[in-house]
């Protein structure tokens, strides 16, 4: 019994490591809204927003998710200091079925009149504007990465991935001085 229970264990383990949160609770057709930021938080898995929406001479909180992580905001430019406090937002994206003032954002029309595609995947929502990230963006980006294999010359051990917006692609971050100094001390043969 117990090796059947590993056994199971280490089937199911694989499969864990690459799932992500549901987005079934945001359904239905987008509503747009405007509303002022009176917060920001910049993290990960999603940045999020506090946006207070005057509605019948009653102000409600409205708590909006971004579709994408940092790393995907950060390739589009969708940077922290485009949103201060204070600053009106137009919102694009589908409200929660099962936490009311949850907002899940495709889009956003950010106060200086740029349209911040939140979806990697999506077209532009309110026309003509300046616009970040979005697909045409993410389809740019892709073919300017793809190499020239023959002229790379490096046989079986080329890379044969590209920054796809798959959200099974690894990302490298640049390492910082101490880590680098970590990694040129180490012993690939000795490391203990």
């Amino acid at each position: 019994m117990r090796f059947k229970a590993s056994t199971l264990l280490f089937l199911v383990l694989p499969a864990l490591g690459v799932t992500h949160h549901s987005r079934s609770e945001y359904s239905g057709d987008p509503i747009e809204f405007e509303g002022s930021l009176v917060r920001v938080l910049w993290r990960n898995p999603h940045p999020a927003f506090t946006v207070e929406v005057e509605r019948d001479g009653q102000v409600e909180t409205r708590h909006v998710e971004g579709w994408s992580s940092l790393y995907t905001f950060d390739r589009a430019d969708i940077t922290q200091d485009r949103f201060a406090v204070g600053d009106t937002l137009r919102i694009l994206g589908y409200a929660s079925e099962r936490r009311p003032g949850r907002i899940l954002a495709t889009h956003m029309m950010l106060a200086d009149g740029t349209e911040a595609i939140l979806k990697r995947d999506a077209d532009p929502y309110w026309g003509e504007n300046e616009r970040l990230g979005g697909l045409e963006r993410w389809e740019v980006e892709t073919r300017a990465a793809v190499v020239d294999a023959v002229a790379e010359n490096r046989g079986i051990f080329r890379v044969w991935s590209y920054p796809s917006p798959n959200v099974l692609t690894a990302q490298y971050y640049p390492l910082t001085e101490s880590a680098q100094a970590a990694r040129s001390q180490f012993d690939q043969v000795d490391n203990y």
